[in-house]
């Protein structure tokens, strides 16, 4: 963000997209969101988080239970 010319204070809350898990560089692998809005993100990131998080409120995983599913199989309504 300094390099975008914008100061950051201790304790300020920052936002940031998740643009590629996979990049090896750590600035290529996230965004902050509000010096370059809508330039793209990692969709099968955030589809994998909401599995998760489906999951976790949904009280569906638990690995000691057979024949629960794992939270990359849970269906998403889109």
């Amino acid at each position: 963000m300094r390099a975008a010319g914008v100061e950051i204070y201790p304790g300020e809350r920052l936002r940031y997209v998740v643009v590629d898990t996979q990049a090896k560089e750590a600035p290529r692998r996230v965004r902050e969101a509000e010096i370059n809005p809508g330039s793209g993100y990692d969709a099968e990131e955030y589809i994998r988080l909401l599995r998760l998080a489906a999951a976790e409120v949904l009280n569906t995983y638990d690995a000691r239970r057979p024949g629960v599913p794992a939270a990359e199989q849970l269906p998403l309504p889109f």
